[in-house]
């Protein structure tokens, strides 16, 4: 037969379930509170990440352009002294490493700032008419020429090897450069204006920039 329970056993029972009960609430409003707290600094993790690789890809993209459009130019320059018989460094780092890393940097920022659209595609139009006029129109007859003269049966003499690698007329040269130079002044007026485009993005508090890439960040700065 059980024992009844005193009041001072029920008052001590109170006591006990009352500390269990405050215990448990707190260990749960902790557990969900710091739940939240990271959530929320892991999410402010991400928007400075993603800020981070945006300023990253606007200066890459700017030291892509002005690379590609240096590399563009001196090709202009090096057109006139050209005498070798194969394409001199300038010609190839032009149409190799600079082209590369300016297409890469706006792919990169097609990414990070969908904002922007199409803004990069006059930079490319302006890259394709580049090469058409120095590669296809200045670079490749020259190299054609050259070639020819090694393909045929017979090897070629001193002063056809001579003439062959003579630097191009400058009037041909001349008439063209104007075009490249409008194509060059174009990169950079298309560089300039993705510039402002992308900084006025970025110069937004962070929480309004990563809410627009659905990056939720209150009161992040």
């Amino acid at each position: 037969m059980n024992t009844p329970w005193s009041d001072w056993q029920k008052w001590w029972m109170d006591i006990a379930k009352t500390v269990v009960g405050a215990f448990l609430g707190f260990a749960i409003a902790f557990t969900v509170f710091d739940w939240f707290e990271q959530d929320r600094a892991e999410r402010r993790a991400l928007c400075v990440q993603k800020v981070d690789r945006m300023y990253r890809t606007l200066a890459g993209l700017q030291t892509a352009g002005s690379n590609y459009r240096t590399a563009a130019h001196n090709t202009l320059i090096e057109l006139y002294r050209w005498r070798d018989e194969q394409p001199t460094e300038p010609m190839r780092r032009w149409w190799g490493p600079a082209y590369a890393e300016l297409e890469a940097a706006l792919r990169g920022f097609d990414v990070a700032f969908p904002e922007a659209g199409q803004a990069t595609s006059s930079i490319r139009k302006s890259m394709d008419r580049l090469y058409k006029i120095l590669d296809q129109e200045l670079i490749d007859p020259r190299l054609d020429d050259i070639a020819d003269l090694y393909h045929r049966e017979n090897p070629p003499t001193e002063e056809e090897r001579r003439q062959a690698a003579s630097p191009l007329p400058r009037e041909k040269i001349d008439r063209r450069r104007p075009d490249v130079e409008k194509e060059l002044a174009t990169i950079k007026e298309a560089q300039d204006r993705l510039g402002n485009i992308a900084s006025t993005i970025i110069m937004q508090p962070a929480s309004a920039v990563c809410k627009s890439r659905e990056i939720g960040v209150d009161g992040a700065a």
